[in-house]
């Protein structure tokens, strides 16, 4: 897990799109999918429920974003 990923997470958190998450960070929307799926990975679960043009974060996962933006 890197400071880059939990960034970017936070960031698709934040707009619920990852096009505008990665505007946001300056980078590539790709390469913010690459990251939260990696980050999906490690974790071992999937921290996004994809929809039609948009994400949804987890019920779940709603905690992790908290703890990330203390």
């Amino acid at each position: 897990m890197t400071l880059d990923q939990l960034r970017y997470f936070l960031a698709a958190a934040r707009f619920e799109h990852i096009g505008r998450a990665a505007q946001s960070v300056a980078i590539s929307p790709s390469a913010v999918s690459t990251a939260i799926a990696a980050l999906e990975e490690e974790l071992g679960c999937q921290l996004f429920r994809r929809e039609a043009k948009s994400i949804v974060l987890n019920d779940q996962d709603k905690y992790l974003r908290a703890e990330l933006e203390v």
